[in-house]
């Protein structure tokens, strides 16, 4: 092994520990946002085993839904951290944290590559050790720039932090290719640069852009030309076609649907996307010059222009863009390594940042991006560096070293304290609205975590913030955000106040402003049962029905809906949807409502058969209630002994208990008709107390006895 290669690998190592330092505290953090419906409620990545139905099923994944096949290879890798570690977050962390190291270590190899080129096009003879210096700088300077922190700890994006690997591992492949001699070895480098590719592809759309770089690179820094250049026109022919065919795939050969859908719900439209872009992207630069963790956010205050004078800061930055890449292409051939930077920067923003409505600002979008502009700072710093240390000033080399490496331990500290703001969803969404005050999201994100946590008036004060937030300027805002204000609003009345009416009255807003999101029409049915309105809440839990897709819910949904049916005595239909809800999920309430179910149609032996199919225990009072509905002979007085002896145990108040049952309104479960036995539990209480009072009697004159005699 050569010096250079010890080297490599020493580089190798040393950016693995940095980035693992960096990234130490993220271990434990908590889901967030689209981490949820994404992973945490996917069923589609929640395998049990490893077999081909299991794989399969977990490639169909989308992140606009299931059935979709779409990213299956990031999908993949999130079924297999369930597989082992089930929906503990140290895993997803620990792969998202390696998938970054290796993605750094392939940047620090294409930066080896770039910068031999650069240095061998203008003829210039440079050390290797400065070289790989250079490179290993710029990668630290990328990999532990707190910015990056939305990819590699807000776990769902590790769809971007690995499209990026496979991207920059299929860039090395390629470069590899043009200065491979022996054809074979070429072909094979290149089939590897296509395979790597596609990887990236299916993991994430935006490695799709791989090809227009790879030309850019070409050009300015191969320089080379398509006059009388067979190859490198075949390449351009390649690369468009390839481009073209990845459209078609990923828009199912409808372009122009794709992008009339993607602005269906958004408050602008493309064109004011497009001027707004270029505000958001020197915001985007502004963060990458100046790492400091104060300035990074979850999300900003900055809202769609309406055109290139409101507001006046649009047409600056759209000149300041158009200036950037103007110079670019003008000073190429002078300052190559500077406009090719500058080139992959803008090429690789082309598909979140430009036409496709998505939404407008999200830091993890700059992780690939970003790569080369931290070669050119390396290698500026360095030139610098030489330059003093030729010129025999040492003070002013020492300086520059102590700045660096002051820079770098200041890039680390702040990446390491970001990720203390992701440590749970309270923690980045507090931030979230300190920074970004006009942000709705923040505000009801926090709001739905107090109302997990039982917190209503914290969540309720939220809440006020948000819709004083909205009020202000209402055009700035999606219907889908309004409608997740009025529904958390619902949930605080429903379960918070038991305010049924007033819930329903937010609930139905929330459905008005946004008719696709599931949960708003579950709790809509909950409060219309709870309201004894059982044909709106037939209608709200039918399209809850339809809208529950792949989530975990679905068999809580189906049991809500076999309860309903119940109560409008649509027995047999009843008996099909909780049938449905059991092929999702053994749930006791299932079962419990089935057997119910078949009692009111009569059918005890069905009844019967569901009861001893489930796997419950003596100490459950309504399982030990239902099979006495179904005893016969002394089974019945075993049972009614066992439940006398569980309510006596757990001290319950056997009046209001046998209220309970009667009145039989509990939203979840549906209590068995006692009536024809109620007299028995009330004979066997009876005879329990009476006893329990003679052997209290008997105890009393044992120690009024004891007191005489002591006498």
């Amino acid at each position: 092994m050569t010096l250079a290669l010890y080297r490599k690998i020493f580089h190798f190592l040393l950016l693995a520990v940095i980035i693992s330092i960096c990234y130490s505290g993220t271990l434990e953090n908590s889901w967030h946002f689209d981490d949820f419906p994404n992973i945490y409620e996917k069923e589609n990545i929640h395998i049990d085993k490893l077999s081909w139905d299991e794989i399969k099923r977990a490639t169909y994944f989308s992140t606009k839904g299931s059935g979709e096949f779409s990213r299956p290879v990031a999908a993949l890798t999130f079924a297999f951290n369930y597989l082992f570690y089930g929906l503990d977050t140290t895993s997803y962390h620990v792969v998202n944290i390696c998938i970054h190291i290796v993605c750094a270590i392939f940047i620090y190899l294409v930066f080896i590559i770039t910068l031999k080129i650069f240095w061998e096009k203008n003829e210039v003879s440079i050390s290797d050790n400065l070289i790989l210096d250079i490179a290993l700088l710029g990668t630290v300077l990328w990999a532990i720039h707190p910015i990056q922190t939305q990819a590699v700890t807000y776990i769902v994006q590790r769809m971007a932090s690995m499209a990026a690997m496979f991207y920059m591992i299929s860039f090395y492949c390629y470069l590899k290719f043009r200065l491979q001699d022996e054809k074979i070895r070429k072909i094979l480098i290149f089939l590897l640069s296509l395979l790597f590719w596609f990887a990236g592809l299916l993991t994430k759309q935006n490695a799709a852009l791989l090809p227009l770089s790879i030309i850019a690179y070409e050009v300015i820094l191969f320089k080379t030309s398509a006059k009388n250049n067979i190859k490198f026109r075949l390449l351009l022919y390649g690369c468009f076609v390839a481009l073209a065919i990845v459209a078609l795939f990923f828009m199912s050969g409808e372009i122009v649907n794709f992008f009339e859908k993607s602005y269906s719900f958004r408050t602008y439209t493309m064109w004011e996307r497009l001027i707004t872009q270029p505000i958001i992207l020197s915001r985007y630069l502004v963060l990458l010059f100046v790492p400091v963790a104060d300035f990074l956010t979850l999300e900003s205050n900055i809202f769609v222009s309406k055109n290139l004078l409101s507001p006046p800061i649009t047409i600056l930055a759209n000149l300041f863009i158009f200036i950037l890449i103007f110079v670019s292409l003008l000073f190429w051939k002078k300052y190559p390594l500077i406009s090719f930077s500058i080139i992959f920067y803008f090429i690789n923003h082309l598909m979140e940042s430009t036409v496709i409505g998505l939404e407008l600002y999200f830091e993890h979008r700059n992780y690939l991006p970003s790569i080369f502009i931290y070669l050119v700072l390396s290698f500026l710093w360095f030139s610098i560096y030489i330059y003093f240390k030729n010129k025999n000033r040492h003070f002013l080399y020492s300086l520059f070293v102590f700045l660096m490496s002051f820079i770098v331990i200041c890039e680390g500290n702040a990446t390491y304290l970001r990720n203390e703001v992701w440590k749970d969803e309270i923690s980045l969404n507090l931030d979230n609205i300190e920074k970004a005050p006009l942000s709705l999201r923040g505000y009801n994100n926090l709001a739905a975590e107090y109302l997990k946590l039982g917190r209503i008036d914290e969540a309720r004060e939220y809440l006020k913030q948000a819709q004083n937030v909205y009020n202000e300027n209402p055009e700035r805002y999606q219907n889908n955000q309004l409608s997740d204000l009025y529904f958390n609003a619902g949930l605080i009345q429903l379960h918070g106040k038991n305010d049924i009416e007033r819930a329903v009255k937010l609930l139905l807003k929330s459905v008005e402003l946004n008719s696709f999101e599931f949960p708003a029409h579950y709790q809509l049915a909950i409060a219309f049962y709870k309201l004894g309105d059982m044909i709106n809440a037939e209608n709200a839990i039918l399209n809850a029905s339809q809208l529950v897709g792949n989530r975990p819910q679905k068999a809580q949904v189906y049991n809500l809906f076999g309860r309903i049916l119940y109560d409008l005595d649509k027995f047999d239909s009843a008996i099909d949807v909780l049938k449905i809800g059991l092929n999702y999920e053994k749930s006791k309430d299932l079962n419990f409502n089935l057997a119910a179910t078949y009692l009111r149609t009569g059918d005890y032996k069905r009844a019967r058969s569901v009861l001893l199919s489930m796997d419950s225990g003596e100490n459950d009072l309504l399982y030990l209630l239902y099979r006495l509905t179904v005893a016969t002979g002394s089974e019945i007085e075993r049972l009614v002994e066992r439940i006398i002896f569980f309510i006596n145990e757990k001290q319950l108040n056997y009046c209001e208990w046998i209220q309970e049952i009667n009145q039989n309104n509990n939203v979840r479960v549906i209590y068995p008709d006692i009536s024809h036995f109620s007299h028995i539990l009330d004979q066997a209480l009876i005879s329990e107390l009476n006893d329990q009072k003679v052997k209290i009697d008997s105890k009393i004159n044992m120690i009024i006895d004891r007191s005489e005699n002591t006498k």
